[in-house]
């Protein structure tokens, strides 16, 4: 059995999923917490100290879990990267079809699209009889960073993603597709909130916000909940305006590393939609020995995104 392992780097923590492959099947062998070897600062973090630092880190928990050059599918923090829903009229196919995202990404992006790798994804929605298919960019600088830690701690980058559509995978993946309406994944961290709206099971939209230093808007759970419920109204009245009143978040689930039952309690006495704790181990096949040395279920949550990633065959 191969060694596969999903990594997701987030403001906090860098977060290790370690699974056995056997042609397509995976089972859960450790999850593991790394901490940063400095302070994480995003406007420094792109540079070849960083690089060794971090490699060093990822090698010494390898080392401990007798890993050697494993397949590895990273997801980044998702304001590392843009999300974006491209026109793509029927008929379109091929060269013309790439030309055309190519174009309608010049359009869209803040900088020349040189600076950026993008991989079109298979989510499609129609909107206004026009299919619209997500495209991830990241910017080369990121892309370049990973890659030498890839070559640094010797092992095979087979997957390249964004946190928040990790997320999605990893609900997929847990929960099943076939939630009708909107779905919300709530992820509220120490230097960031995140919400990821589902359609209908898959992805439909994102929310990223920074919480700057010193900034007590998000300082305790009754905070949250309020930011939560705002956020639900704001996507509720885009479908209004849109002439869709039937479309509502019918459900929350909450992850991360400020998740906990108090939090719960509280964000579900401020809706009135069911509100849970987002468990990415249920559905998936697990290795004996993990299973008696699992966290607390709220901890658990933190993993969605490692998780979400590796499933994403």
């Amino acid at each position: 059995m191969n060694n596969y392992i999903g990594l997701s780097f987030s403001c906090d923590n860098i977060y290790l999923a370690h699974f056995g492959r056997e042609n397509d099947s995976l089972t859960l062998k450790t999850l593991e917490t790394i901490d940063y070897p400095f302070t994480y600062r995003e406007n420094s973090f792109f540079n070849d100290e960083n690089i060794v630092r971090v490699s060093n880190s990822l090698i010494s928990r390898f080392q401990a879990l007798h890993i050697e050059n494993p397949d590895v599918c990273i997801s980044i923090e998702s304001n590392l990267a843009q999300i974006k829903r491209v026109p793509v009229p029927q008929g379109l196919e091929g060269d013309e079809r790439t030309e055309h995202i190519r174009w309608e990404l010049s359009q869209l992006l803040i900088s020349s699209l040189e600076n950026y790798i993008y991989i079109v994804t298979d989510n499609i929605e129609v909107i206004e009889d026009t299919p619209h298919v997500i495209v991830i960019c990241i910017l080369k600088k990121v892309v370049d960073f990973f890659q030498k830690m890839a070559s640094f701690c010797k092992f095979n980058i087979v997957n390249l993603g964004v946190n928040q559509l990790s997320a999605e995978i990893c609900f997929q993946q847990v929960y099943g597709n076939n939630a009708a309406g909107l779905t919300c994944l709530v992820k509220p961290g120490n230097q960031s909130f995140e919400c990821v709206y589902l359609k209908n099971g898959v992805y439909h939209t994102s929310i990223y916000e920074k919480v700057q230093p010193g900034n007590n808007s998000l300082k305790n759970d009754q905070d949250i909940a309020v930011k939560i419920k705002d956020s639900i109204k704001n996507i509720e009245r885009f479908f209004e305006q849109r002439g869709e009143d039937e479309i509502k978040v019918g459900s929350v689930y909450i992850y991360g590393t400020r998740c906990n039952r108090d939090l719960l309690e509280t964000v579900r006495k401020n809706l009135s939609v069911g509100v849970e704790l987002f468990i990415p181990i249920d559905n998936i096949n697990m290795d004996e020995t993990i299973k008696g040395v699992l966290s607390e279920r709220e901890e658990l949550s933190r993993y969605v995104e490692c998780i979400g990633i590796a499933l994403d065959l």
